[in-house]
């Protein structure tokens, strides 16, 4: 059947299948694909296909595909947003692939707040290990909850805004977990997320002495591009920083930017570019003003 979607006005069209001994009722079926896909387009922004085909397998659960699913019915909605959150918009690699699942399972389950709880043992999702190849088996509960704790911090609808203004931007693109660290952090203004990121996705625990951060902003004037800036971050501490983020704020405390770092040996620096000021350069905003963060820590 042939659909208009609401926010793209393009016409799409929708197929569905099933096997010949399947139970799934096509006629009612394909309408709710359509009611999907259409609160989704609203919700987060154009779909990027001109199809969209589902066969509906018989089995429990399902798996997306580009501008298609194979599925079972009770699992078709969860599938469908995958078409912005996996498909539209994909994870950088396997280890970044439990962003796409938890956002999705938290949207499937009910958007609730759930205050994460720092005396928790650590939880790792995001391994940084760059030859992992299966996504991190816990990413549907414990990627969900990351996202129901980040919605306490924030509120849903701001969670929602924020991931929205994140597929908008980078639509056809991928995204690593470091890069939707910095969003969130830079869309919503909640550094606290920081202590979400280190201790609930990346799975590090708290160091033994805080960490001394110093950070300085070089050559604001002279930048290659116009909506960059470059800092140098030193870590002043007796221990390396596992993992620290760069925020860079205008005078008037809104956040423009961020950069997410790791492994900052002891007495070493690290010098960062930080673009796509969102939509501010350093011209316009007169002084910015780059903070450092880090679990247990934070600095001007």
């Amino acid at each position: 059947m042939a659909a208009v979607l609401p926010t793209s006005r393009r016409a799409i069209t929708i197929s569905a299948v099933k096997f010949a001994t399947g139970g799934a009722n096509l006629a009612a079926n394909l309408p709710r694909i359509v009611r999907l896909l259409s609160e989704q387009e609203q919700r987060y922004g154009e779909f990027t296909g001109d199809s969209y085909v589902c066969l509906f397998h018989g089995a429990p659960g399902g798996m997306e595909y580009a501008h298609a699913t194979t599925t079972s019915e009770s699992a078709l909605r969860h599938e469908v947003i995958h078409s912005w959150f996996a498909r539209g918009l994909t994870p950088a690699s396997q280890a970044d692939g439990w962003w796409d699942e938890g956002f999705t399972s938290y949207l499937d389950t009910g958007e609730r707040c759930e205050p994460l709880d720092f005396l928790d043992p650590p939880v790792e999702l995001c391994s940084r290990r760059a030859f992992q190849r299966t996504t991190a088996p816990n990413s549907y509960k414990d990627g969900s909850r990351v996202f129901r704790g980040i919605a306490a911090v924030v509120g849903p609808d701001r969670l929602l805004d924020a991931m929205r203004e994140l597929y908008e931007a980078r639509r056809g693109t991928s995204v690593s977990t470091p890069a939707l660290e910095a969003h969130l952090v830079a869309s919503t203004g909640a550094v606290t997320l920081v202590d979400v990121f280190h201790r609930f996705v990346y799975g590090l625990g708290d160091q033994a002495h805080s960490p001394r951060l110093r950070v300085e902003a070089l050559d604001v004037n002279s930048v290659v591009r116009a909506d960059a800036i470059r800092v140098r971050v030193r870590n002043d501490g007796d221990d390396a920083c596992r993992h620290y983020v760069v925020v860079v704020t205008t005078e008037r405390h809104e956040a423009i930017a961020a950069f997410a770092g790791f492994e900052l040996a002891p007495g070493r620096s690290r010098t960062m570019s930080l673009h796509g000021l969102r939509n501010h350069t350093p011209a316009a905003e007169g002084r910015l003003i780059a903070s450092v963060y880090a679990r247990g820590f934070d600095a001007g």
